[in-house]
């Protein structure tokens, strides 16, 4: 059997993958248009050139695919399966990879897209690059060719598995001796040079290639694609550096032409260190923050001029009349750099001012210094919040404008708002004299100032501004302004228990950030994760679910496994899958997480008590009670202490604690405790909400138990009234709450009451849950109670 296109067309020996058409062909192999049956897809089918002749070869291409299996990441094609099939050297390899309906990255930059939107997709792709390295595997042929850009804007990287398997794996025929991988006008100058020692900077400079012609329209050494051999493109490289991406594209001058050539730099070690270093400056020049980079001073450009022109520079005379051409080329543009100077001096004082009041607070901080050995967050910015009320006036007003947005927008977030309003309103009258009406730092500022308004004192007046704000960034066509403004809305609208419109804003604004921001995006993903929050409050839990799953792995691919935003959204993906019946996937989630935010937040920090919350619960349900007890006791203790007893997480714990006691026999405790927290939500009032009636529904189902069935009724029908007023007849704690309904009139002798709640219930867990889900079991275990036939 041949492998050869004109002699096989059925795909026999392809495992499950029937070919379909021929993509095309380059020097590693073809590549095919396949179909799989089951699951039904197509794919992308490669066909290498060369065989594994030996059995050393078969073992080590088979790592390289383990190795490249493990890549799943949102801009990478995923490998799906591989194998060989018989030619006429030996066994030939092919590999069954993610098809990706979309552009070539050349292609996609040839079309009219504007500069922020090229820049966070290098971002997005550099962040991809990342995610490989370190999974131990480097590309070594990256080019606009092997990246395709999708409907959506997101680039996939195509071919990780032939570039690392080809080499690495050293199959025959796919190399001769003395050959080099790679693709000439992106291989970096140590490659070219013919370097045996793998190095993520070859990655990074193909990248810094790849974002020299996406924002320039050429490559940085445009002979390069006519080079013939590698000797005559190391002879190009070494004779002169690139023309500066500015010249090129003079909308580039400035940070992101530094940024770009430090990429490209000749020497590694004057590179980024890894792709995300690249990717992280590529975001503060989207977020317009100063980059880290610096432009090349005098004495680095001398050493990269002596190095690239070693026959000229032999002898002092030579190198001395570099220096003196420099010298008056500085004496030229001195004007020029002394503005640039004043600037950067004028932003090394704020720092030094800002830099200076921190510390200051931080000494009063510091218990050895008085303040207190058991000092919280919230304590020590109340400290410096009234720091720096009293010795504002001191420092220049960039400073003032810093401190007190960063300060307020710290407030805010930690649930201070009245104490974070004042600073935030100062921090906007600085920054629109400072920086402009439209800055995105005063905007960014308006928006958190308008969150902090008190809805008491000022109603509906915070949401009036941050819809002015969302509506004034949607007609200037500022994007990140309106997500940021979408985000802040959709959280206010959710406070206030008007979900239906916190839901449609939330489908908005994450349209918007994905197709604007770049899928990797840190306010597009906080845009998902919150529509991922809100459908999961609408009992919408499947389609909850691959919206929390995306959060989750691209914030592990971008801020690592432990990072608190992405232990957030993987607590939210737990709570997801346990709604969806898939308890033990939900646990496994929980547990991983709690023990993650134990260790990087600590025992008793908010996020880490909601987690072991969540836990407790799960424990209970599938009746671990001896192991959820001891947890109880620590997370009641816990909350307390940290909120206060009558704080909503102490009144979950509570609810919790109860329902042991309840299935512990201990029912006097368990009443106590459900009537303490039911006494104490309706003194504090608000808006209804599932976790507020979960309580009362407990205590109607124990008072039911002790035969007091009266009581009992009224209880839950004024459960079951409140939940469908405020959630409607189809949400799924409306379901639950029929279902106990159901079996509590049961216990009372009604089973013809019983029975048609219990169908309502039925209908609404069927379609909310599945017919397996634990929850819907349950309730045919309690119509069958009630005298149901069928």
């Amino acid at each position: 059997m041949t492998v050869d296109g004109e002699t096989q067309t059925d795909g026999a020996g392809f495992g499950p993958f029937r070919r379909i058409s021929l993509l095309g062909e380059g020097n590693h192999g073809a590549v095919w248009l396949a179909a799989q049956a089951s699951p039904k897809r197509n794919v992308a089918l490669k066909i290498l050139n060369g065989s594994l002749a030996s059995h050393e070869l078969a073992a080590r291409f088979r790592h390289e695919v383990e190795l490249l299996a493990m890549l799943e990441h949102p801009g990478i094609a995923r490998l799906y399966e591989s194998g060989a099939v018989e030619g006429p050297s030996g066994p030939v390899p092919w590999l069954a990879m993610e098809y990706v309906d979309g552009d070539r990255l050349d292609d996609w930059g040839a079309g009219a897209h504007p500069l922020r939107e090229r820049v966070r997709l290098l971002e997005a792709l550099c962040r991809a690059v990342h995610f490989a390295h370190t999974r131990g595997v480097i590309h070594r042929d990256l080019k606009p060719s092997n990246i395709l850009v999708d409907a959506q804007g997101q680039p996939r990287i195509i071919d990780f598995g032939i570039a690392a398997a080809l080499e690495r794996g050293d199959l025959t025929r796919m190399t001769t001796a003395g050959s080099v991988l790679g693709t000439l006008p992106y291989m970096s100058p140590e490659q070219l040079d013919g370097g045996t020692r793998t190095d993520p900077r070859w990655d990074v400079y193909a990248l810094g290639v790849i974002a020299y012609e996406l924002l320039g329209g050429t490559l940085p050494y445009p002979g390069l694609a006519d080079a013939t051999s590698v000797v005559a493109a190391m002879k190009l490289v070494s004779a002169r550096a690139p023309t500066p991406l500015g010249r090129v594209a003079p909308q580039t001058r400035g940070e992101l032409e530094t940024v770009v050539m430090k990429a490209i730099a000749h020497d590694p070690g004057d590179r980024y260190g890894s792709a995300a270093e690249l990717a992280d400056e590529l975001r503060r020049w989207s977020q317009g923050r100063p980059v880290e980079a610096a432009p090349p001073g005098l004495w680095r450009t001398t050493r990269l001029f002596v190095r690239r022109h070693r026959a000229l520079t032999a002898s002092a005379a030579a190198i001395a009349a570099v220096l003196v051409v420099a010298t008056v080329v500085s004496v030229r543009m001195a004007q020029a750099e002394a503005e640039a100077r004043r600037v950067a001096e004028l932003r090394l004082a704020e720092r030094d001012a800002v830099n200076g009041f921190l510390t200051d607070m931080l000494h009063s901080a510091d218990p050895e210094q008085g303040a207190g050995d058991d000092l919280r967050m919230r304590e020590w910015l109340s400290i410096t919040r009234q720091g720096y009320l009293d010795g504002a006036a001191r420092l220049p007003p960039a400073a003032r404008m810093t401190l007190a947005s960063t300060l307020g927008t710290a407030l805010l977030h930690l649930g201070q708002p009245d104490q974070a309003s004042d600073l935030l309103e100062t921090a906007d009258a600085l920054s629109t004299r400072l920086r402009g009406e439209d800055a995105f730092d005063t905007q960014a500022i308006r928006i958190d100032a308008a969150a902090a308004i008190d809805p008491q004192a000022h109603p509906g007046e915070g949401e009036k501004r941050l819809r002015a704000l969302l509506q004034s960034a949607e007609q200037r066509g500022d994007d990140r302004v309106a997500v940021r403004a979408g985000i802040a809305l959709t959280t206010m609208l959710e406070t206030q228990g008007r979900i239906d419109e916190a839901h449609a804003l939330a489908e908005k604004t994450d349209a918007r950030a994905s197709r604007t921001l770049g899928a990797d995006d840190p306010d597009a993903l906080t845009a998902r994760h919150n529509r991922a929050g809100l459908l999961k409050y609408r009992g919408e839990f499947a389609a909850a679910e691959p919206l929390a799953r995306e959060v989750y792995q691209r914030r592990r691919a971008t801020l690592g496994a432990h990072h608190p935003l992405t232990l957030f959204s993987y607590n939210q993906l737990g709570g997801i899958l346990d709604r969806l019946g898939r308890s033990a996937q939900a646990e496994a989630i929980y547990r991983e997480t709690y023990a993650a935010r134990r260790e990087t937040l600590g025992p008793r920090h908010p996020s880490t008590l909601v987690t072991l919350n969540n836990l407790t619960a799960l424990l209970i349900q599938r009746g671990a009670l001896e192991e959820a007890r001891p947890l109880l006791d620590t997370l009641v203790q816990a909350t307390t202490e940290r909120f206060g007893a009558d704080a909503p997480n102490t009144l979950m714990a509570m609810n919790q604690r109860a329902y042991v006691l309840e299935d512990l026999g201990r029912l006097d405790e368990a009443e106590a405790q459900l009537r303490t927290i039911v006494a104490t939500q309706a003194a504090q009032g608000g808006d209804v909400h599932p976790e507020r009636l979960a309580p009362r529904s407990n205590l109607a189902m124990l008072l039911s138990k002790r035969g007091r069935h009266d009581e009992a009724i009224s209880t839950m029908r004024t459960v079951l009234d409140d939940a469908t007023g405020a959630l409607g007849m189809d949400h799924p704690y409306v379901g639950i709450f029929r279902s106990n309904y159901g079996e509590i009139l049961t216990r009372a002798g009604r089973k013809a009451d019983a029975l048609r709640e219990l169908r309502a219930a039925e209908a609404v867990l069927e379609a909310r849950f599945g017919v397996d889900h634990a929850r819907t079991q349950k309730n045919r275990e309690r119509l069958r109670a009630a005298g149901a036939t069928a």
